[in-house]
């Protein structure tokens, strides 16, 4: 549980596909088609304008965020905490 501990919010990117895969199996529910395969996390890694924000207790990696900006608009395109 993280109640009462520190969640530090920083950068990610491709290198943490695997722990990204690992909160979207825990948040998602397969039925629903809602989880990103981890390619397509990568792969719109890598356009402009996209970053990833990482929530981690302890280093643990327990939710992220998705997001991808163009010009004045930013869209939240995937979030998800364990």
């Amino acid at each position: 549980s993280t109640r009462g501990r520190l969640i530090e919010l920083a950068p990610g990117g491709a290198t943490d596909a695997e722990a990204v895969d690992r909160i979207m199996l825990a948040a998602f529910d397969p039925r629903d088609g809602e989880a990103w395969t981890r390619s397509q996390c990568i792969g719109i890694l890598a356009m402009p304008g996209v970053w990833l924000t990482l929530a981690r207790v302890d280093d643990a990696v327990v939710g992220f965020a998705l997001v991808r900006a163009i010009m004045d608009e930013a869209e939240l395109l995937l979030i998800a905490v364990d």
